[in-house]
């Protein structure tokens, strides 16, 4: 009887002694550092930490890093776990892995092992810029861009507010285009568009004169400046003076200075 609970306590004694070798293995000896491909989950660990370039690593990281066809690594995560008696996850220690080959900004090494421009970027004149870049470029700051119908390509639009020159070689803003026609026509001018070109025409209130070279002001507008938007134009007298009248549902005030309810 003394022989087996000799034997039982021998068992628990190398039990315990394996178990604190491992853990002593685990938490006080630097394993030497190395890679592997993987995937690991650490969304439960207790602890995220961070590791840097320049800090130094030990024990076994697995990286979710893609490869080239050649065998270089694209550049990713990886992810070095511990966990406690229970086996849950302690700590999760997380490093951003590289590529093997450096690109330019806004590019990334890609599967054929050349450097491509990422998302949302088109290579230009050896550099990659975003798309609205690339249309500023070449229709000016009030284009905008999307990608492209082919590789490596922008396709370009004009912002809200904008519109095509009459060429098609910039983005004018609708302000600059009022302001060109109220140059050759006048403060009663503005920019519109007829079959797909720019024109001007005479905004509310004003009308083309005879040769149609100027926009002048309406009756019903100077009567509307007068005595209000409720009135209007009904004749002239000899000597070229207004008569205005107040439009149906209103009448004039007692001073006939507006047009009431």
């Amino acid at each position: 009887m003394d022989d087996i609970w000799e034997g039982i306590v021998g068992l628990i004694g190398v039990g315990v002694m394996i178990f604190i070798g491992v853990y002593v293995y685990q938490h006080y000896i630097d394993e030497p550092f190395k890679e592997v491909s993987g995937v690991v989950s650490y969304y439960d660990c207790r602890q995220k930490v961070t590791l840097n370039s320049t800090e130094n690593k030990n024990g076994t990281f697995i990286c979710n890093d893609l490869k080239t066809d050649s065998g270089k690594s694209m550049g990713g995560e990886c992810v070095k776990t511990t966990i406690d008696n229970s086996g849950k996850c302690q700590t999760a220690y997380i490093y951003k892995k590289p590529a093997d080959e450096t690109c330019g900004i806004n590019s990334s090494l890609t599967t054929d092992d050349m450097c491509s421009c990422n998302y949302g970027y088109v290579m230009k004149g050896g550099s990659c810029i975003s798309y609205n870049q690339d249309c500023q470029n070449s229709f000016g700051i009030n284009s905008y861009g999307v990608s492209g119908n082919t590789t490596n390509s922008s396709t370009c639009y004009c912002n809200a507010g904008s519109t095509w020159s009459a060429d098609k070689t910039t983005c004018i803003s609708q302000n600059t285009l009022n302001q060109q026609c109220i140059v050759s026509y006048g403060t009663g001018s503005y920019s519109t568009t007829e079959n797909g070109k720019n024109v001007c025409d005479c905004s509310y209130g004003y009308k083309w004169n005879e040769q149609r070279n100027l926009c002048v002001i309406t009756d019903n507008k100077r009567c509307e400046n007068i005595y209000g938007s409720n009135s209007y134009f009904s004749w002239k007298n000899s000597d070229g003076s207004l008569i205005c009248g107040c439009k149906d549902g209103y009448r004039w005030n007692s001073n006939k200075t507006f047009c009431q309810l």
